[in-house]
């Protein structure tokens, strides 16, 4: 991602979410609130993704994001997994450990919202490429098995930008709404 490029995502999310849920009503199923809360959750977690992924990161206001997401709407999955990716960034660990209990409890409740599943796998996938054993062994070290189970070594891989393609997705879907409103 170019700072350009984080700039262009960065405005067109600002103006989702000036006007939540006007801009995404029919996209989040026409019920008025629900598409007031989830559109203004998924604005502000994505507009900590970008933050958090340009060149320059600004790891203060990525974390402000998804705390206002999470404020707006609890049971966001993707900014649970956002602010985890955050601490493993980060290299706070304990903070990383608690984010991802509260991701999985959420992910393996009943009414647990869509998304849940992957947002876990993308976080546990975090957890694996700064070779860290997720918990419950919480490991700040080789996890010394591999996605499979079985024993082979510390788990390596190259740190990758996984969800740079489903913001690129959604923050386009976004805009494009949005400009819909300004025509």
């Amino acid at each position: 991602m170019t700072a350009e490029g984080a700039t262009f995502m960065m405005e067109r999310l600002w103006c989702c979410v000036e006007h939540c849920p006007s801009s995404a009503v029919s996209f989040y199923r026409s019920d008025f609130l629900a598409a007031k809360t989830r559109c203004q959750a998924d604005s502000y977690s994505l507009l900590g993704l970008v933050s958090r992924k340009k060149p320059s990161p600004n790891v203060t206001a990525s974390r402000a994001y998804y705390q206002e997401a999470l404020k707006r709407m609890p049971e966001h999955c993707e900014a649970h997994a956002y602010l985890g990716e955050l601490f493993l960034q980060t290299g706070d660990f304990a903070a990383a450990v608690e984010q991802f209990k509260r991701l999985q409890a959420l992910a393996m409740s009943i009414s647990a919202p869509t998304g849940c599943s992957s947002a876990l796998a993308s976080l546990e996938k975090g957890w694996r490429d700064k070779a860290w054993c997720a918990p419950p062994s919480e490991n700040q070290g080789p996890c010394l098995l591999s996605p499979t189970g079985s024993s082979s070594g510390p788990v390596t891989r190259p740190v990758t930008t996984s969800n740079l393609p489903s913001l690129y997705i959604l923050s386009t879907i976004l805009a494009t709404v949005c400009l819909y409103i300004h025509v």
